[in-house]
C-alpha cells in the first residue's frame, strides 16, 4: 500500500464500486460476515483483499466481521479457494453486473450457491437516447463486453477439453 496515497486513490473504479456495494449489503444483513478476496497484484507486495480490508475497517466493519481469501488470481481460483470456507450455503455474490454471468457459472459449476448481488452496472435503464456516436464510455462497454466475451468463451473450451479428455 501507498502511504502518500490515500485508499479510495488506491482501488480501481470498479473495484471501489464493488466493495462499497458489499459494505452496504453487509450493513443490511446483520450477523453476517464480509469475505473480501483477491490476491496479490503483479507488481505489489500486498493483496486485493488486504486493500479492501482496510478500507472497509475505515468505513466501520468490524474486523472480526471480516475474512479473506489472499491467494486468487481469477474468478476460477476465487471459487476453487472460496468452496471450502462456502460449502453449500447461500450468498451474496457481488461483482461487476457484466461480469455476473460467467461469475455465477464458475461458482454454481463448483457446487456453490451464489445469490447474483450486480453492481457497476454500463446501461442505466434512465437513459433515453441510446448513441451511436463514438464516445470513450461506448468504447470502455465494448472493452468490457469483449473481455467478458472471450473469457466466457475460454472457460467453455477449457471445459469442453477437459470433458473430453476424462471420457477417454
Amino acid at each position: 500500500m501507498d502511504p502518500t496515497v490515500p485508499i479510495t486513490g488506491q482501488f480501481c473504479y470498479e473495484g471501489l464500486v464493488r466493495l462499497i456495494e458489499g459494505i452496504r449489503l453487509y450493513n443490511k444483513c446483520p450477523g453476517t460476515k464480509l469475505i473480501l478476496s483477491g490476491g496479490k497484484g503483479w507488481n505489489t507486495s500486498f493483496s486485493d483483499a488486504e486493500l479492501m480490508r482496510d478500507l472497509a475497517f475505515d468505513l466501520g466493519v468490524a474486523r472480526e466481521d471480516m475474512m479473506l481469501e489472499t491467494e486468487s488470481m481469477s474468478t476460477q481460483d476465487e471459487a476453487e479457494l472460496l468452496k471450502p470456507i462456502l460449502g453449500n450455503e447461500k450468498f451474496l455474490l457481488v461483482t461487476s453486473a457484466s461480469h455476473m454471468p460467467r461469475s455465477m457459472g464458475l461458482f454454481r459449476k463448483m457446487g456453490m450457491n451464489p445469490i447474483a448481488a450486480p453492481t457497476g452496472h454500463l446501461v442505466k435503464r434512465y437513459r433515453d437516447n441510446i448513441s451511436i456516436m463514438p464516445s470513450v464510455s461506448n468504447l470502455k462497454k465494448s472493452q468490457a463486453a469483449f473481455y467478458e466475451m472471450l473469457a466466457t468463451l475460454k472457460m467453455k473450451v477449457s471445459s469442453n477439453f477437459i470433458n473430453k479428455h476424462q471420457r477417454e
